[in-house]
């Protein structure tokens, strides 16, 4: 199973830092990532209608958790409408996994 690389690209957010090539399923930090044990915030979508990236902004309070949110909720933007309930983690439990890594 792939881990962490030793140089890290752009931010400790970038999933690319955690995947090997294309294959997303590979990696360690998405399946700590989708652990169903773990505690998870309900986030009603009030505004930013169809924009996971302004969603992670409002929740994350970065743009940079875009990423994690889409692979999290394993939905599509346009999906993500008005009223449409998504279960996150915290970003304390987020940052957690990133750096236990």
């Amino acid at each position: 199973m792939f881990t962490k690389k030793k140089k890290i690209i752009s931010n400790r957010q970038e999933i690319g830092n955690y995947i090997e090539g294309f294959d997303v399923y590979n990696s360690l930090f998405l399946k700590n990532l989708l652990d169903p044990i773990l505690y998870r915030e309900e986030y009603t979508i009030v505004n930013y209608e169809y924009r996971p990236d302004q969603i992670a902004q409002d929740f994350y309070g970065s743009t940079d958790y875009t990423a994690i949110l889409i692979i999290q909720t394993g939905i599509k933007a346009r999906d993500m409408k008005k009223g449409t309930k998504l279960y996150l983690l915290p970003k304390e439990t987020v940052d957690r996994i990133i750096n236990e890594l």
